[in-house]
Parts: C-alpha cells; sequence; structure tokens
C-alpha cells in the first residue's frame, strides 16, 4: 500500500470487482476514446477478468496495478505496466472515474507510485505513453514532472488500429526521490 495526503493506492483484490466495474461505468464517455479495453457493454465479468490478468501479472512482476482510493471510494487506477528488469524501466499508466477528474488525484497517485518504482524496484526509466488527442493525460504527465521526448508514430494500438501517441520520460532525479 501506498499513502499519500489524500489517497490511499492498493493492489486491488477480487473483491474490487463491483467497484472497478462501477468506475468503468459511470466514466465510459471519458474513457472509450483513448483505452482499448473499455467498451459500451463492459460489465462486471470484465472486472473480475481484468482483476484476475492484475494479481497474475503483479505475482510474475510484469504489472503492478493499484487502485486509489479516497475515503474509501475508488477513484481511479494507476499502474506500473511493460516492466523491464534488465533496462531498469516502465511505462506507468492511469485513468480516474469521471467524478474523480480535475483534483489533482491522477497527479499525487502517479507521483507515489513512480517514487515507489525508483526506490522500492530500483527503475531508471519511467515513462508514460499518451495517445494524441488525450489533452488531460498530457497534461497530468506534465505536472507529474516528466519530459516530453516525443511523438511516437504507430506507438500504441486502439481497437486493433495503431496510433502515434506523445512519449514522456521520468527519471529519478525528476522526482527528487
Amino acid at each position: 500500500m501506498l499513502a499519500t495526503e489524500r489517497l490511499l493506492l492498493r493492489p486491488l483484490g477480487a473483491d474490487d470487482a463491483p467497484v472497478v466495474a462501477d468506475a468503468v461505468l459511470s466514466s465510459l464517455a471519458d474513457l472509450l476514446p483513448f483505452m482499448g479495453w473499455a467498451h459500451p457493454a463492459y460489465a462486471l465479468d470484465d472486472a473480475e477478468l481484468w482483476l484476475d490478468h492484475a494479481r497474475e501479472t503483479w505475482a510474475q512482476g510484469k504489472e503492478f496495478a493499484f487502485g486509489v482510493f479516497r475515503e474509501g471510494e475508488l477513484v481511479g487506477i494507476c499502474g506500473l505496466d511493460r516492466v523491464d528488469w534488465t533496462g531498469r524501466s516502465a511505462n506507468l499508466g492511469y485513468w480516474l472515474r469521471t467524478s474523480a477528474v480535475g483534483q489533482g488525484y491522477a497527479v499525487e497517485a502517479a507521483r507515489a507510485l513512480a517514487r515507489w518504482g525508483f526506490n522500492v524496484h530500483g527503475l531508471q526509466r519511467i515513462e508514460v505513453v499518451v495517445l494524441l488527442g488525450n489533452e488531460r493525460s498530457e497534461r497530468t504527465a506534465g505536472r507529474i514532472g516528466a519530459t516530453r521526448e516525443c511523438v511516437a508514430r504507430n506507438r500504441l494500438t486502439l481497437r486493433g488500429v495503431p496510433k502515434d501517441a506523445t512519449v514522456f520520460s521520468l527519471i529519478p532525479r525528476d522526482l527528487d526521490t
């Protein structure tokens, strides 16, 4: 578990499926343009399958997904994935439920998780890869302290279609860890 001034970040368990499904369903309009896993028929089964995947990849050291909670309510999810232990790098991702947007939670959670990656796991580089057009996520990356490096062509795939993305990076000194 990780604690910030306002938030608690913790690994998600099977019993979190209803709150994850609720957060996704209440935020579909914001998630659909940028998150390939989000779809209009998203249901409890989808959340359960994703949580099974999250627990399995955590145990393998491949991905670390955290629920972001404020006063007991799930306000979003933040995680490190594409962990490269040889290169000591990972990708940082985040999303918030629509009702929690604009309150600084993504920045607070992402900074805490990046520090955890640097300090606990010895990572030396964390990337934030943002689909072009996702201005909120780009602003969040900047507020975390990440450096905008480039626009990478065909960097992400959204529903089977290659898309360009902005690549940001963090290194330990960016957060004064």
